[in-house]
């Protein structure tokens, strides 16, 4: 399970208690990293949920689950989690040519269900993902901001 690993990597023993609740043990800095993990996890995994009732009953196979907004500058970390998006099967939406026109990008907002946004000091020096944030919210996109580092 990947996010047992997860835990292991960051020296976290996770243990179910009497009311099936997950505590955490280990290092302070690191329970809080598995925390905010594990919140992610639980998000993404309750919105595939609503989006599999929604999606058995309207299939449509140009929709994603989900669209990455990230700059160009995080591209490296950003595909990595895009990776782990896909091999929990998720459908994901990202901008492969970053010089892809705008109009498309809005259009791929459109066909998600919900928006991650890829917060770094670069996304927020990048007017287009201020632009991409800024639309998807206006229109009312699920939107889960995760902290990347290069």
């Amino acid at each position: 399970h990947a996010f047992t690993k997860y835990c292991k990597d960051r020296c976290v023993l996770p243990k179910l208690n009497n009311q099936q609740q997950i505590i955490l043990y280990g290092p302070i800095n690191n329970v809080y990293e598995v925390d905010q993990k594990y919140q992610l996890i639980n998000a993404l995994i309750q919105e595939k949920t609503n989006l599999l009732s929604v999606f058995s009953k309207n299939i449509s196979f140009n929709n994603f689950n989900i669209m990455l907004s990230y700059s160009p500058d995080d591209t490296i970390i950003s595909h990595h989690l895009v990776n782990r998006l896909i091999d929990e099967d998720f459908s994901v939406s990202i901008n492969l040519n970053q010089s892809t026109k705008f109009n498309r990008t809005l259009q791929e907002i459109n066909k998600s269900n919900c928006i991650i946004l890829c917060l770094s000091k670069n996304y927020f020096e990048d007017e287009l993902c201020e632009k991409e944030a800024k639309y998807a919210h206006e229109i009312g996109k699920s939107l889960i901001p995760v902290k990347v580092q290069n």
